[in-house]
């Protein structure tokens, strides 16, 4: 994600369309031909910041993993580093708030609110965002506005 691509179309396909509907959605606008870096500059500006849960893609902590399976796998996931995860949320970190992306994070949410990140959680209707499929416009709509409306929210204050 802060990789800075001097052209959109370096990134990966994944990588395009979640850099795009990141920035879309938190209503970053830059000069498109100035390349990544104005985006990524306004982007922590404004206090963001994007991390995985993990240091590593979840295929390589549990081999044949495939995306059908990982909804199954989350909640093991979470079990097992779900402590490592608060761990480096509280003393690396340090977030105003946070925003998960993935309905594969829902296993973070009862983790978070015990350790009293509950207020500071953002959260859409209740579950974290859906990162939708590049080839699914619709929903790339509607995680655009999800996005708009959980960082807009009066307890947001960037």
């Amino acid at each position: 994600f802060y990789y800075p691509a001097k052209n959109r179309a370096e990134r990966g396909r994944l990588s395009r369309a979640l850099f795009t509907e990141l920035m879309t959605g938190l209503q970053i606008a830059a000069e498109e031909s100035a390349g990544d870096e104005p985006f990524l500059a306004e982007f922590q500006r404004r206090g963001f910041f994007l991390a995985d849960c993990l240091e590593c893609p979840v295929a390589d902590i549990v081999p044949g993993l495939r995306e059908g399976t990982a909804k199954a796998n989350s909640h093991a996931l979470t079990h097992r580093y779900g402590t490592t995860i608060l761990r480096r949320i509280e003393s690396s970190y340090k977030p105003k708030r946070i925003v998960l992306l993935s309905t594969r994070t829902r296993h973070l949410i009862p983790l978070l609110q015990q350790a009293g990140w509950g207020g500071r959680l953002l959260l859409y209707h209740g579950l974290p965002l859906h990162f939708p499929h590049p080839d699914n416009p619709g929903a790339q709509a509607q995680f655009r506005a999800g996005l708009s409306e959980i960082v807009t929210r009066p307890a947001w204050s960037a």
